[in-house]
């Protein structure tokens, strides 16, 4: 019995400590994998983010938009700067989708330049048509994409209309999205905190094998272990969110009127778009995420305190606060 013991024990412990520097192994090169392909590598960026088709390409007006309002501002290289199409299909062999209705951007420090990935459905001077053509792989009302087929045959004519006023982005909006984005290069996110996870985690059980299996002690580990675990998640979400804010606040809502007017058309949206969730969930569904006022209730930073700051800086730059609409005017409804 005592032999019989032992065995067990001895399995535990090289089965654990094996689990453990695998886990941290894992986490490890995900970070590494991250950091190289979110700031290392043009290519690989590229072949994750670059559209397939080449008759995908963002509209010349609004490339030249982008250059005169955004490169030029931020004095990049403009000769090694692009602007392209984000792809909106499954990568060939990957589980990754990949399906973004944000642009994704990628900064070259070596040669001072920017890479800006587009979503089909931007446009200058947006058109309901023009959304409506592009938007049916990035957004699905009752299930279904919202595309032009939807628009004109859905029962819920009122609240789609409403939603697509949400998610069409205004010129000023599309300018300070891809801000987001190039602050957005310093986060750590989703794949920051599996992999610091995986690596608490697997120290966890590293630790814990040296311990005698049932101890106080050993049990005592896989508690702060897993208090780590949860610790870390949250910490690196306030940690990006702060440091969004920050950059939002800071340096976008600086620059000029229209990039305070960009962010907040951002995040009123945002906050409607919230509230659109106890029309379609009901209110039972919907206040379990989200406050009568279109807050997420996870949020480090509600997107009305947002809104106050954004309102005040707009008014101090002699810019007017933009109104938002919920419906689409009579002229929308004739697309092309």
């Amino acid at each position: 019995m005592r032999l019989l013991g032992k065995s067990i024990t001895n399995f535990y412990k090289s089965s654990t400590r094996g689990l453990g520097l695998l886990s941290i192994t894992y986490g490890t090169s995900t970070l590494a994998y991250e950091y190289y392909i979110k700031k290392l590598n043009r290519n690989s960026f590229e072949y994750y983010n670059l559209e397939f088709s080449a008759l995908k390409r963002p509209p010349t007006e609004l490339i030249e938009f982008i250059y005169r309002h955004l490169l030029i501002p931020f004095k990049f290289n403009l000769e090694n700067s692009r602007i392209m199409s984000l792809h909106a299909d499954s990568l060939p062999g990957s589980l990754r989708k990949g399906i973004s209705d944000q642009p994704a951007v990628f900064i070259d420090q070596s040669t001072n330049s920017i890479d800006i990935y587009l979503p089909h459905f931007y446009e200058k001077d947006i058109s309901v048509g023009h959304f409506l053509e592009n938007s049916g792989k990035y957004y699905f009302f009752d299930g279904q994409p919202v595309d032009t087929l939807m628009h004109e045959t859905t029962d819920k004519r009122v609240i789609l209309d409403e939603f697509i006023c949400h998610k069409m982005p205004s010129n000023e909006e599309m300018l300070a999205r891809i801000c987001i984005q190039m602050a957005g290069k310093e986060k750590l996110g989703i794949a920051g905190s599996l992999g610091i996870g995986s690596i608490v985690g697997g120290a966890t059980l590293v630790g814990g094998s040296f311990l005698r299996l049932g101890s106080p002690a050993f049990f005592a580990s896989f508690i702060v272990g897993m208090g780590l675990a949860f610790v870390q998640n949250m910490a690196i979400k306030r940690y990006d969110e702060n440091l969004l804010w920050k950059f939002e606040r800071e340096t976008v809502a600086s620059l000029s009127k229209e990039y305070t007017k960009g962010l907040f058309e951002v995040y009123e949206k945002e906050r409607r778009i919230n509230l659109l969730a106890y029309k379609l969930a009901g209110h039972q569904v919907a206040k379990k995420y989200v406050d009568s006022n279109g807050n997420k209730k996870d949020s480090i930073v509600p997107e009305t305190e947002k809104l106050a700051f954004l309102r005040n800086r707009l008014i101090e730059q002699g810019g007017q606060v933009p109104e938002i609409k919920d419906s689409l005017d009579d002229e929308d409804e004739f697309y092309f």
